[in-house]
């Protein structure tokens, strides 16, 4: 593997990412255990600190306190949308700016002039080139 510095913090913060899906899968586990078995669905809610929206074989979650915000749509765990990481990775430099990789991450977006969102979607492809990730369908990679 050889990614540098700056591409091993995204890599740390993709990994932080994708294990946090488990919050959607347990919060459809609890109360829509139907969407985990294949049916779509449009609900919305509040499941102890986070509000949910459920749409079809997707839901989203936004933490109330921290506005953290996780979206999954059914099916592997190791699977993730780039949108939503993107998205994710906006919250975390707002919500904690002293984050190590975050601010690693805003260094080298300042020095380079990328957007985050060029700089994520090319890391991912470098991810997919080092056999980290799998591409699945648009827009959605998994977690090798």
């Amino acid at each position: 593997m050889t990614l540098n510095r700056v591409q091993s913090a995204l890599y740390e913060i993709l990994l932080y990412y994708v294990a946090r899906q488990q919050v959607v899968y347990d919060l459809l586990a609890d109360l829509r255990p139907d969407v985990l078995d294949g049916e779509e669905a449009a609900d919305f809610g509040r499941w102890g600190s986070w509000q949910y929206t459920i749409q079809g074989s997707a839901c989203a979650v936004t933490d109330i306190h921290t506005g953290e915000p996780i979206d999954w749509e059914v099916g592997d765990l190791q699977q993730f949308d780039r949108s939503a990481f993107v998205t994710y990775v906006l919250w975390l430099l707002d919500y904690d700016p002293e984050n190590a990789y975050g601010t690693l991450i805003q260094e080298y977006l300042a020095f380079t002039e990328m957007t985050l969102q060029a700089f994520i979607y090319q890391t991912l492809e470098q991810f997919h080139i080092e056999g980290l990730l799998s591409p699945r369908y648009y827009n959605r990679y998994t977690l090798l």
